[in-house]
């Protein structure tokens, strides 16, 4: 799994939920927890993908050894990923309409 203390934690939910009270206007209570639901899922979504993609690497770094192409490859893909990922969390405005 990922061993990284920064990952994501209560900063994941905040990037999230900061602007929630103000960005549906006058939508009705169940517009408000649609789109709570869709952000949290869409973060757990996020999460599990990144914490594969590390297993995936730190597997394959374990059996083919941290010089081999394919464990280079896949941890140079983690690391490119991770970033566009967690800041897309931020920047992302989903609709519910």
């Amino acid at each position: 799994m990922d061993d990284d203390p920064g990952r994501f934690g209560a900063d994941s939910a905040s990037l999230l939920m900061d602007d929630d009270d103000d960005s549906n206007g006058g939508s009705s209570d169940k517009s408000k927890w649609l789109h709570h639901t869709l952000k949290d899922q869409l973060t757990e979504l996020v999460e599990k993908s990144l914490a594969m993609m590390k297993e995936r690497s730190s597997f394959t770094e374990s059996t083919l050894g941290t010089n081999h192409p394919e464990a280079k490859s896949l941890q140079e893909r983690y690391l490119r990923l991770r970033p566009q990922l967690i800041f897309g969390l931020g920047e992302s405005r989903l609709q519910v309409f």
